[in-house]
């Protein structure tokens, strides 16, 4: 009898501190990871300011064909911790920075198991780009495109020392 009770205690025990998220995926899960169900959410908050259209990243993240395109570089910098660029230690130990667009070790961990699980798309629906950073009714101005032409001939073509 007592043991049928300290197993049933023991049971309801571990019942109970079940984790209630436990259907939601995971990077340790056997779900496969897709992009707008789990890494959309991590781009939106801390790179789509930059990875967008018009923005000045090289590339956009805020559509999955690129993002797909570009998923072992951005495992990779993101693990190395170069973006997103943060150039500030956001492990606790020299304060709270507000706005810190450091990712967290299981944010960087989801977009390495999404890109190692094949970097799936899941189900497509309309994300949340935040809007360009601007200064205003400022004038734009853009840096002019400088193509030098070749002085000298055929012969120096090759030549990196250009004298104007």
């Amino acid at each position: 009898m007592n043991r049928t009770i300290a197993s049933t205690f023991v049971f309801l025990l571990f019942a109970g501190c079940s984790d209630s998220n436990s259907d939601a995926p995971t990077a340790g899960s056997s779900t496969p990871l897709t992009y707008y169900d789990d890494v959309a959410p991590i781009l939106q908050d801390h790179c789509l300011q930059c990875h967008q259209e018009g923005g000045i990243a090289p590339f956009r993240l805020d559509d999955y064909a690129t993002a797909k395109v570009n998923a072992a570089a951005m495992a990779g910098d993101t693990a190395a911790r170069t973006m997103p660029p943060w150039s500030v230690t956001s492990d606790g130990t020299c304060g709270a920075f507000s706005d810190s667009l450091a990712l967290t070790d299981q944010q960087i961990d989801t977009i390495g198991q999404w890109v190692k699980g094949g970097a799936k798309e899941g189900t497509p629906h309309v994300l949340t780009v935040p809007s360009l950073p601007s200064i205003g009714a400022s004038t734009p101005y853009r840096s002019p495109e400088f193509k030098p032409i070749i002085q000298g001939g055929p012969l120096t073509e090759a030549d990196e020392y250009r004298c104007f």
